[in-house]
């Protein structure tokens, strides 16, 4: 069986990852990413939650970019906010840092650590089994 996994990245524009914070994308670039290190194009998914934040890193937040993007196994973004720790404590979603904006440069990065990013996958698979 050909592993692989539901990836969201959080996009400003076609080329590049946003700088704000991951839930703040303009859109969310959905791409399947198998272990042999193809990428397969689902669809750009327009951002349209709407929803003010009571404080910085607010867990409603969290919550709804979290059932927006509900189909979705790893958010990569350039940036997460403080809801980071509860993305990766608290949802079955694997948080990845992609450490640039570049979106080429950042689906070479989930496939260059697709091993790791699907051992954390599966663990919260299994941990929300339990």
């Amino acid at each position: 069986m050909v592993r692989k996994l539901l990836v969201a990245f959080g996009m400003k524009d076609d080329k590049t990852l946003t700088r704000e914070h991951f839930g703040d994308s303009d859109f969310y670039r959905i791409c399947w990413v198998y272990e042999d290190g193809t990428v397969e194009f689902v669809e750009d998914r327009k951002n349209t939650i709407e929803y003010e934040e009571e404080r910085h890193g607010d867990p409603q937040k969290l919550k709804y970019v979290t059932e927006f993007l509900k189909d979705v196994d790893v958010f990569a973004g350039y940036i997460f906010g403080p809801n980071f720790v509860g993305v990766k404590r608290k949802t079955p979603k694997v948080p990845f840092l992609t450490h640039t904006q570049d979106y080429e440069e950042a689906k070479k990065r989930v496939i260059e650590n697709f091993d790791k990013i699907y051992e954390d996958w599966k663990l919260k698979r299994e941990k929300a089994k339990n």
